[in-house]
């Protein structure tokens, strides 16, 4: 008569378990970034390369937790390869770049909102942005009715150049300088707006490009958005002097058609410290998780970017951008069109 086989027990039982749960965890973090290196040659791939901090704290706790349970070789080794893999790109792209800012050079605020077409949350947009007190207001998604309900702040901003659309592609820059001059583009046959504006801060020349570029939704569309990149970054090259580039990309520092914009534009993130600034989705607590930077403020080298801070809730599906600016000054002390000192803030 044959032995009946040893009944596995319930703590041996819950062992073999977790061990499935983390080897299960590892594939499918191990496929999504294989998957995520293949961006440049697929755009269904591209979109996996935008959650490199996500798969980087995956294979963080996936690696302590193999070092603590199983101890497995080729385990250890896949969590090892996957953390440098989507952390080496985050930590590259996110490092501290550009000049140092002077105590001589003026203090120039911009902040972008993406305020989402279909919002109605009117009142939080108005206070975020008289909370922020920016100099320059790069809005996205406006159509006819946002510019009337967000008319009561023209009387801090006198200077605007605008162009509401209802398909979630209008634009607005309103400004505190008055516009020497201004344009709307279209970028690479893509008919949606970019808007154009010089102005002169503390007596320095600055150009600012408002964008919002197609979102990667398809392959027609992620086409699109990469022709997009490649035709602001060429416009980049045509422009003298400080530049500053702001907008609603949809696309993050580690995607590699936006590191090819920053390879060929004279434009980059310029940051003054480490910093992510995931601005979307915005939303409650179930969102934290997948939040991603999708809005961008670069700028030429001879700018400085002094902070960048991701700004309140409100009931759009981006959070606002702030950047704080530090700009050459020809005239130390001058002072903007009606307004207190640019070096006082």
């Amino acid at each position: 008569m044959t032995d009946a086989p040893p009944t596995p027990s319930p703590a041996s039982t819950r062992r073999v378990g977790f061990a499935g749960l983390l080897e299960s965890v590892l594939l499918l973090a191990s496929l999504a970034t294989a998957v995520s290196w293949a961006g440049s040659w697929y755009w269904l791939c591209e979109l996996a390369s935008h959650f490199r901090v996500q798969l980087t704290v995956v294979f963080g706790v996936l690696l302590l937790l193999h070092l603590v349970v199983q101890r497995r070789r080729l385990a250890l080794t896949l969590c090892v390869v996957g953390l440098v893999a989507n952390a080496g790109p985050v930590l590259w792209a996110t490092r501290p770049t550009g000049r140092l800012p002077n105590p001589h050079d003026a203090r120039l605020r911009v902040l972008s909102v993406n305020v989402h077409t279909a919002n109605q949350d009117f009142a939080k947009v108005r206070t975020a942005i008289e909370t922020s007190e920016p100099d320059l207001l790069v809005l996205q998604e406006v159509d006819d009715r946002w510019m009337a309900e967000l008319a009561p702040l023209e009387r801090l901003f006198p200077h605007r150049l605008d162009q509401p659309r209802e398909d979630n592609f209008g634009l607005a820059v309103w400004s505190r300088y008055s516009f020497q001059n201004s344009e709307i583009l279209e970028f690479a046959g893509v008919e949606v707006p970019a808007l154009a504006v010089s102005l002169t801060v503390a007596g320095t020349p600055l150009r600012v490009l408002a964008v919002h570029l197609l979102p990667p939704g398809d392959a027609e569309y992620a086409d699109a958005r990469n022709r997009q990149l490649r035709a602001v970054a060429e416009w980049t090259q045509t422009q003298q002097g400080p530049l500053v580039v702001v907008g609603d990309f949809n696309a993050t520092p580690w995607s590699p058609f936006f590191q090819d914009f920053l390879r060929y534009s004279r434009v980059g993130l310029g940051a003054a410290a480490w910093s992510l600034n995931p601005t979307w989705p915005a939303g409650g607590v179930g969102t934290v998780l997948l939040r991603i930077p999708l809005d961008h403020c670069l700028v030429s080298p001879d700018l400085a970017v002094l902070a960048r801070q991701v700004g309140p809730d409100i009931g759009s599906d981006h959070f606002p951008l702030q950047t704080d600016l530090a700009i050459p000054s020809v005239a130390d002390g001058a002072t903007r069109d009606g307004a207190t000192s640019v070096n006082s803030r």
